[in-house]
């Protein structure tokens, strides 16, 4: 066998095989996930205390760090955006959510802690 037989036959269909059995894993865990998340928020209480609600920030903003997705940082983008329509309902603040990042993981630019 030669190396361009391997190369041009073998590997690509090797190749294949793993990205296909990847992207299975890939659907299956995003199914998955989906159904964890709206099981989640059906068992959400309809008057969280102050616990609850910072339970499940926890669990979302845990599940945004660990969750093994490329394109999982525009859900991020998404829960801020959510969050602001509830505040818009409630007459509260708005959040600049082009400063999601700053505020939810790297921290301000300028330093400071606002928690």
């Amino acid at each position: 066998m030669s190396d361009r037989f391997f190369h041009e036959l073998i590997f690509p269909t090797y190749k294949w095989l793993i990205l296909e059995k990847k992207l299975k894993n890939r659907q299956s865990l995003g199914r998955k996930t989906w159904a964890f998340l709206h099981t989640m928020a059906a068992y959400y209480p309809k008057n969280p205390t102050s616990k609850d609600q910072q339970d499940m920030f926890s669990l979302i903003q845990l599940l945004a760090k660990f969750y093994p997705c490329p394109i999982c940082d525009a859900l991020v983008g998404w829960f801020c955006q959510l969050h602001n329509r509830v505040n818009r309902r409630l007459g509260k603040p708005l959040f600049d959510c082009s400063k999601v990042w700053q505020r939810w993981k790297y921290g301000w630019d300028d330093g400071s802690c606002n928690y």
